[in-house]
């Protein structure tokens, strides 16, 4: 019956992320309400729309009405049903219809159900489920939520004076409310980032060097022989590309635990599942099948005619499809530390080592047609100037990408990255003004904000330079007419102007 500390910043810190509250609760609807206005989920200006009714067509006139009542403009609005009146809700399927699009109103952000039963609980969070097809997460502290988290997609079970029954039934346990911060919009964002760019990898190499073998049944007249040794294939994924992608899954952070609390609402990436679709796929997918195609048809236009030999090519390219692989991995790299460089050197290293290893002596027993091949690749300098082109072109690829991406289409947290404050700003206004545009009245524009941020990225930029110039103008005339100004006098109007177009 009392708050825990840090409720009231941790419901405002969920809903910038873009998460929808409801609450569930078997308290009497005035308690319920004044919990929610007293946490901070009501806002003082939110019209609170009730549904009391218990009849079945009553009821069904009650929502229709506050239907029509929240289909023209106005604040936004908070909506309370009793445990009652939700029970003849969701009787039939008409009245459930009626009640699941007066809950999933852009108007209604919050939905506060009170005296609800455990299993009417669990019938709502079901419905959601059914109806609006999201991702839900239920999160209780006593017996009576059991039911409620276990139909959720995601459990989570506060340990407290209520017992241990709900955190036992949980997903995840935790001692205190406020924790939900940290396990949604830091690690559920990180492992979100991490997850869906490793997904990515792991089909872009698999295809770049599946492509190798499509190409390979021209030169081999459509037979079956393979392009790659046997031996060689089962390592590429278990060797050669395995640990570099595992380190970058544990331990790349886009953006730093603070950045992530300051700005929530770098969470509405995965929301919106922007990292991980069917658009990131299929570029990924033709991502590949270029890259493939390039090592390829680079490798064996060249070698071929300088060796004349099936498996001498066959050892380039897959020596090329490695490397490639590798600067790959290194350009998707957010944070990079000791052990990141570590791995894919000795990853490269270790790689040289076997295949020296693997076509001499000791792979002989295994594949005697590999005997002296890598001998023969290493003295020709044309196969160093091959591979160094091709990991050159994948770098130039990806950075142009990047680049045209962070100057005219910027995302939440390219900007976020933007504003980290180096040696020689210790002001922070870029920072200071995304919290400013983000923490603005929320009108369900944020993907607008985002956009509108960029562009004032960009002309704050030319503004800055535009009024440098100028300063720097006005200091050559004054020294050549020598008017006897001091050039002191000119550098304030200089630091003036920049701090007028800092603060613009």
């Amino acid at each position: 019956d009392k708050l825990q500390v840090g409720v009231p910043s941790t419901l405002q810190q969920l809903k910038k992320a873009g998460i929808k509250i409801w609450v569930l609760t078997g308290d009497k609807q005035n308690t319920a309400v004044n919990i929610g206005k007293s946490c901070g989920l009501i806002g003082w200006g939110y019209t609170l729309c009730y549904i009391r009714e218990t009849e079945r067509q009553a009821c069904l006139h009650q929502m229709a009405a506050l239907l029509d009542t929240l289909s023209s403009d106005g604040p936004s609005a908070a909506l309370m049903v009793s445990g009652d009146s939700l029970r003849t809700a969701m009787g039939d399927e008409e009245n459930r219809t009626c009640l699941f699009q007066l809950m999933s109103h852009p108007r209604v952000r919050v939905v506060i159900a009170s005296r609800m039963s455990p299993r009417q609980k669990a019938e709502v969070v079901a419905l959601v489920k059914e109806k609006l097809g999201v991702v839900t997460l239920a999160i209780g502290d006593g017996a009576n939520d059991v039911s409620m988290i276990r139909a959720a997609h995601v459990g989570v079970g506060i340990r407290g004076k209520e017992g241990m029954q709900a955190a036992n039934a949980s997903d995840f346990a935790v001692s205190k409310f406020r924790f939900l911060t940290q396990l949604l919009l830091v690690h559920g964002t990180l492992s979100y980032y991490r997850n869906s760019l490793l997904i990515l990898y792991f089909f872009y190499k698999n295809i770049m060097i599946a492509v190798q073998q499509v190409y390979f049944l021209f030169y081999a007249g459509y037979s079956s022989e393979e392009v790659f040794d046997g031996y060689m294939l089962n390592t590429f994924n278990l060797c050669w590309t395995a640990l570099p992608i595992l380190l970058f899954s544990v331990f790349d952070r886009p953006a730093n635990v603070e950045e992530l609390l300051e700005f929530p609402q770098l969470y509405l990436t995965g929301l919106r599942g922007s990292l991980f679709n069917f658009k990131t796929f299929w570029m990924s997918f033709g991502e590949a099948i270029l890259h493939g195609s390039v090592v390829f048809l680079c490798v064996w236009h060249t070698l071929h005619d300088i060796f004349d030999s099936y498996w001498v090519c066959s050892v380039a390219t897959y020596t090329a499809v490695v490397l490639v692989a590798n600067t790959k991995m290194a350009m998707i790299t957010s944070t990079w530390m000791w052990f990141n460089v570590l791995i894919i050197v000795l990853t490269v290293l270790v790689y040289f080592v076997f295949i020296s290893l693997y076509c001499g002596e000791i792979g002989f027993q295994f594949s005697p047609w590999l005997f002296g091949v890598i001998q023969q690749i290493l003295q020709q300098p044309m196969f160093y100037l091959v591979v160094f082109l091709l990991c050159i072109a994948v770098f130039l690829q990806d950075f142009t990408l990047t680049y045209i991406k962070r100057i005219f289409m910027p995302s939440l947290m390219m900007l976020v990255q933007e504003t980290r404050s180096g040696e020689y700003d210790k002001s922070n206004s870029k920072k200071e003004a995304l919290l400013l545009a983000l923490n603005a009245p929320d009108d369900g524009k944020e993907e607008w904000k985002i956009q509108e941020m960029g562009s004032m990225r960009n002309k704050e930029e030319e503004h800055h330079h535009h009024v440098q110039g100028e300063a720097n103008n006005n200091e050559m005339i004054e020294m050549q007419e020598g008017k006897g100004r001091s050039i002191g006098g000119t550098h304030g109007f200089h630091n003036s102007s920049l701090n007028a177009s800092k603060a613009s």
